[in-house]
């Protein structure tokens, strides 16, 4: 019951989030400026999103706090099949989440889903 009730608030944020990626401020995350660039693993993601051609990798990444760290969220299916949320940390492992209260889908850093 508690994994049907964290899909459904991943799914009301994703829906209800603002999607402001014209942003011109520096972000930073993991202590590095600009992580969509300077986080290897992440740089890569998101150039597989742009030149991906299959649909896996549509969608968006944010940037949210968790736990007091820094951490990324995808809800691109990455070759699942089906369209899924994951997080990483700061070095691209994946984990699953103990509670979504702390997430608010605010920080987009990445999107390659047309408004």
């Amino acid at each position: 019951m508690k994994k049907v009730l964290g899909v459904i608030a991943i799914i009301f944020f994703f829906f209800s989030c603002e999607r402001n990626i014209e942003n011109k401020e520096v972000i930073s995350a993991c202590g590095i400026n600009e992580p969509q660039k300077n986080i290897e693993w992440l740089s890569k993601l998101i150039d597989k999103a742009k030149n991906d051609k299959t649909g896996n990798y549509m969608g968006t990444i944010w940037l949210e706090k968790y736990k007091g760290n820094d951490i990324f969220i995808t809800n691109m299916s990455m070759g699942s099949g089906a369209i899924a949320f994951y997080f990483f940390d700061c070095q691209g492992n994946s984990f699953v989440p103990e509670s979504f209260s702390e997430i608010k889908f605010n920080t987009v850093i990445y999107t390659n889903v047309p408004n």
